[in-house]
This record gives C-alpha cells, sequence and structure tokens, in this order.
C-alpha cells in the first residue's frame, strides 16, 4: 500500500495494510503499519489465542506455536500444486489429486454458503412474520 504524505517517508515506500476478521463477530478490521515484518504482527496479536489462518510471508513464521494455530492459504497450495502439474508436464497424480481435492472443497464450500444464505432468509421470514403478526 502506498500511503502519500506521510511524515518521515517518501511516497514510493511501501508500507502494509493488516487484515483481522472474525466470522464469528462479522467484523473486519483494517490496521495500517509501515511494517510487513514481526514487530507489526507481535502488536496486532498481542493478547491473542486461536487460529490464524496466513499467507507464507516470513513474519508469519514469527507466531509462537502455543498462541496459535496457523493455518496456510487454500490459493497457495493451488498455486503449488498447479505449479507441480505444469512442471511436471501434466502427469504428476499427487498434483491432480490435489487441485481435484481443492476443486471439490471450494464447490462444497460454496453449496454450504448459499444453503446457509437459504436457512438465515427463511429464519428471518419466519421470525418477521411471526413478530410483526
Amino acid at each position: 500500500m502506498q500511503v502519500l504524505k506521510e511524515k518521515g517517508r517518501a511516497a514510493s515506500t511501501k508500507s502494509s495494510m493488516w487484515v483481522r476478521s472474525s466470522e464469528k463477530l462479522g467484523i473486519a478490521l483494517f490496521d495500517y503499519d509501515p511494517s510487513k515484518g514481526a514487530s507489526a504482527v507481535n502488536r496486532l496479536l498481542k493478547g491473542y489465542t486461536g487460529v490464524i489462518q496466513a499467507d507464507e510471508h516470513n513474519c508469519c513464521n514469527q507466531i509462537e506455536k502455543e498462541v496459535a494455530l496457523r493455518l496456510g492459504c487454500m490459493m497457495h497450495a493451488r498455486r503449488r500444486f498447479k505449479k507441480a502439474l505444469d512442471v511436471s508436464g501434466g502427469t504428476s497424480k499427487l498434483a491432480l489429486e490435489g487441485l481435484s481435492f481443492l476443486k471439490n472443497y471450494i464447490n462444497l464450500k460454496k453449496i454450504i454458503e448459499i444453503k446457509n444464505w437459504e436457512l438465515m432468509i427463511g429464519l428471518n421470514r419466519e421470525t418477521w412474520t411471526t413478530n410483526v403478526f
């Protein structure tokens, strides 16, 4: 992220926007930090215990295992399987199985999200009609 007119930094200097979210709470927090290093990770996660899904950036390696369980990014996994398939000339059985698994996982996730949405709409309608009438 480029920040123009930041005191003590050139406009061309890169900075980072960190995103923390909670599906349970339905929120997303955006934090600006001039660094994309471990100091930002430690500041943002201070006092947190739980699960973290993060990319493969080196600063994430600093997260202590006792504090949080680190999950990988499915898109990074997909890219690795795709690269393995390309390097093998399309013959790697493991790469094909990995890509197939991820495709099925993504499709299943979409179906679950749709069903949850349909259920939520149905519950909201039922609650609305019960409370209004």
